[in-house]
């Protein structure tokens, strides 16, 4: 079956930041528009110049020990943006989700404003028959498969009680007693 084109499907009505605003500006423009997600746009010539998430600011705040007020989305923000075009198709979109582990991707105009934004959400909403469910647990697939991380000594106790491993940035680490498969702390109880 042909892929949708991403004109009928983006959400057209974004809320966007600027690279000068505070974060505690853009995490209340996220949680207005119940989102995790705002597009970055260049102040003078309104292009998109970055992305910026719920958990790049949460994180900005933790790893700087400072208050979202004290600090700018330009600091937290993703500089490397993929977007796509209107004309462009839901496989199109989901193949670059996939290969950048991305749930939403910015769709722009040739001068890179924003017309909207396309997400995995509105992908799985728009599958109607087999195929379509297929590519679109393909894409979750890809996005959520796990990134290497730091393998952390394996604690004197490994298990369900067992502490999470701190590593040097802050991630919950995989233990070797655990092939590095697991993040610690992480199994069932039972």
């Amino acid at each position: 079956m042909p892929s949708e084109k991403l004109e009928n499907l983006m959400t057209r009505s974004v809320a966007t930041a600027r690279p000068d605003m505070s974060l505690a500006e853009a995490a209340k423009l996220m949680w207005d528009a119940d989102c995790g997600f705002l597009p970055v746009v260049d102040p003078a010539t309104d292009a998109l110049c970055g992305v910026v998430t719920d958990r790049d600011a949460c994180m900005a705040g933790m790893s700087r020990g400072r208050p979202l007020q004290e600090l700018v989305v330009a600091e937290a923000m993703s500089r490397a943006v993929h977007a796509l075009h209107p004309e462009d198709t839901s496989s199109q979109a989901g193949d670059l989700m996939a290969r950048n582990q991305v749930r939403r991707v910015p769709v722009v105009d040739a001068a890179r404003h924003v017309l909207g934004v396309v997400s995995l959400n509105d992908l799985a909403l728009n599958a109607r028959d087999r195929d379509d469910e297929r590519a679109v647990t393909r894409t979750l697939s890809a996005i959520g498969r796990h990134r290497d991380l730091p393998v952390a000594a394996a604690p004197e106790q490994s298990g369900p009680s067992s502490p999470r491993q701190p590593v040097p940035d802050g991630r919950k680490a995989r233990t070797k007693a655990q092939g590095g498969a697991k993040l610690a702390g992480s199994e069932p109880a039972g």
